[in-house]
Formats: structure tokens, sequence, C-alpha cells
């Protein structure tokens, strides 16, 4: 699998979470899922990232296609956390079971604020305290994306969208070649067809 290394000098928010092994898969995929801010800038989009965790802190390498932008045109606000911004990946993002991962907000600004929880504070929807934590993981600030501060305490406010794939359904791949310069083409005939249907299997 290819990884990207997201480099330069960002102050990002981070939040852990486990992907959970009880249904004994060999992981997910995720599809995106929900933001909640509180104010946003109007020029400057935020970019979304679904990183690795090594030793219990966020690192640079981003999980292939784990990586989107939402433009401020996209990022709805509330004074309370009500409404959601939602952000699609291009593709679904695999994360394999039994790892740790961190959900990583940046922006190269100081306008956006996103909503998170605190233990022993009050919840702004449900008016009552927040007494437990749910995503087995902890919120990261950093300064410089290098070193990262654990905020045990608190936690983002998000949802991830996990996809759930029909099986056992009949289905088409089409196939085909983009447009080439004169003289790149190697082969006239790339792919032959030897029936009208094929059964393709995808091993892990």
């Amino acid at each position: 699998t290819n990884q990207t290394n997201f480099g330069g000098w960002y102050d990002p928010l981070a939040q852990s979470f486990l992907v959970d092994t009880d249904n004994k898969s060999d992981g997910v995929f995720i599809t995106g899922g929900d933001l909640y801010f509180k104010t946003k800038d109007n020029t400057i989009p935020v970019t979304v990232q679904i990183r690795t965790m090594r030793d219990g802190t966020p690192t640079t390498t981003v999980v292939p296609f784990g990586q989107v932008n939402i433009e401020p045109s996209d990022v709805l606000t509330s004074d309370d956390g009500s409404v959601a911004t939602n952000f699609k990946f291009n593709s679904p993002v695999y994360l394999q079971a039994g790892y740790e991962y961190a959900l990583v907000l940046i922006a190269p600004t100081e306008k956006y604020l996103t909503f998170i929880t605190r233990m022993g504070e009050e919840d702004l929807l449900l008016k009552a305290v927040y007494n437990r934590q749910p995503y087995l993981g902890s919120l990261f600030k950093s300064q410089n994306q290098s070193t990262w501060t654990p905020s045990q305490l608190e936690d983002l406010k998000f949802t991830l969208n996990k996809a759930k794939f029909v099986t056992d359904t009949p289905s088409s791949v089409i196939f085909y070649n983009s447009e080439l310069p004169l003289g790149r083409i190697r082969k006239n005939n790339p792919v032959t067809a030897y029936s009208k249907r094929q059964r393709v299997s995808i091993a892990d």
C-alpha cells in the first residue's frame, strides 16, 4: 500500500480512536463522516486526514486515500454543536482491526473552532455532565504536527461512516483506455477477453 507523508508546519488537532475487533473482521472501510464547527474561515478550506498512530501518538503518515478538503462554503456552523458538516473521501479508506488511528484536522488559520467534550463539564445539547470517554482514545494538540500534547479528559465531537458492501449480487466493471499521445501505445490490443462473463476475486 502507498502511504503519504504530510509535511509542513501547521497547528493540527487530532483525535485518536481504536478500530473495534468485536465483529471478528479484518477491518473496516471508512467512507466519510461528520464534524461540528462553531466558526470557520470564509476563504481557507479545512483538511481532514486519517493518520496512523505510533506509541500512542499521531504520526505524519496519512493512510491511503485518507485525506480530503472541506471548502468553506460546505462548512456548517452552530453555537451548540447541533449542526453537522459532512465530508466524504474520494475512495473508501481501509482501517485494520485492532489498530489505533487518528482523525486529524488542519487549517492554516485560527478562525476554525470545532466542538469537543470535556470530562466533568455539562454537554451543550444533553444538558448533562459528560462522564465517560467513548472512543478509547484522546484528543491531541500540536503547534508543529511534530510534538503532540495529549488531553486525556477531552474528546473531539465527530462521526465516522463505515461502508457496508452488498455481496452475492451480479455486477459489471467497465475498463477503458485513456487517450494517449501518438507513439505511446505499446500494444494494439492490451486486453483479450475469452468470454462474456468473468469471475474476479480480490485477495487480502
